[in-house]
């Protein structure tokens, strides 16, 4: 399944036309949250399924307790993919076919995914965010979620990369590895989705958008890989500004571009008014190796 390309170029148009994007193409969803309440209502009829709940921070989330074989598997379900397709101007034939796939493989989701260090990857989401889902989960659990500080307003994130969606992973999963351990394999086992990236130029390229096909929201992850950074820096001397606004974006300014801070601001800008998949509206900059806040 590819990146929403049309989309995604749309948006990049619109920016240079200074005209805010449009809502979804498939009118019955013009958001994530109205797509989550139509297929929990569509779960909570299935015996595969129960406890069905729409996740109170994450509008694209979703956790839902699925009985196969016996077993039962909690499961956070993200729709951030799948929205992005539907938005993609797929018709109406094409969104049914599309959940139903979303449906068909939660379903087949086993309990052996806990625990797995194969599907272990790392990524990156917003620290507000991660800090309250962790205020509203089961009690008991609430500091479980194997994450980390990274920079700025985003942390690092481990979740298992299931099919169509990504689940949070809890460092109780693990019992008696040692996390940094876990954290070089999260980070080896998403550095294979490196040939799978994509690089659209729509604007120029001085101004790459980077999106990994296939599974677009493990995109923002990318900043954590030398091996993505280092082609940029050959190709940048001059050093990069990066933007993640969306979860399944990441944006490279070459800073030698004239007012190169505040056109990346102005795409911050729309994609905020556009609203979906929110990550970070702060302007970062690749220096001495690592991603910082950038400082004008």
């Amino acid at each position: 399944m590819g990146v929403p390309v049309l989309r995604k170029i749309a948006l990049l148009g619109l920016l240079l036309l200074g005209v805010s994007p449009t809502a979804s193409a498939d009118d019955r969803f013009p958001d994530v949250a109205a797509l989550r309440a139509e297929i929990i209502k569509r779960m909570s009829g299935d015996p595969r399924f129960r406890k069905l709940a729409p996740d109170p921070v994450r509008p694209a989330g979703y956790r839902v307790v699925v009985i196969r074989d016996g077993e039962e598997t909690e499961i956070d379900a993200d729709l951030t993919n799948l929205f992005g397709y539907i938005e993609d101007g797929a018709t109406s034939s094409r969104a049914e076919e599309l959940i139903a796939t979303h449906i068909g493989a939660v379903a087949s989701v086993a309990s052996s995914h806990e625990g797995q260090t194969e599907l272990l990857v790392a990524n990156i989401r917003s620290a507000d965010e991660l800090k309250q889902m962790q205020t509203s989960s089961t009690p008991g659990t609430s500091n479980a979620f194997m994450a980390d500080p990274f920079v700025g307003d985003l942390a690092v994130i481990y979740q298992y990369d299931l099919p169509t969606t990504l689940s949070i992973a809890h460092w109780t999963e693990f019992p008696g590895r040692p996390r940094d351990e876990l954290r070089k394999i999260a980070i080896g086992n998403l550095s294979k989705w490196l040939s799978d990236v994509s690089e659209d130029d729509s604007i120029g390229d001085s101004f790459p958008l980077f999106t990994i096909d296939g599974n677009p929201s493990l995109t923002p992850g990318l900043a954590l890989l030398p091996e993505f950074w280092r082609p940029l820096e050959k190709r940048f001397p001059g050093g990069m500004l990066v933007i993640l606004p969306r979860r399944d974006q990441l944006f490279v300014i070459d800073k030698r571009v004239e007012s190169a801070a505040r056109k990346a601001k102005i795409m911050i800008e729309v994609t905020w008014k556009e609203g979906f998949a929110l990550l970070s509206n702060q302007l970062f900059e690749r220096k001495d190796g690592a991603l910082r806040p950038y400082a004008e």
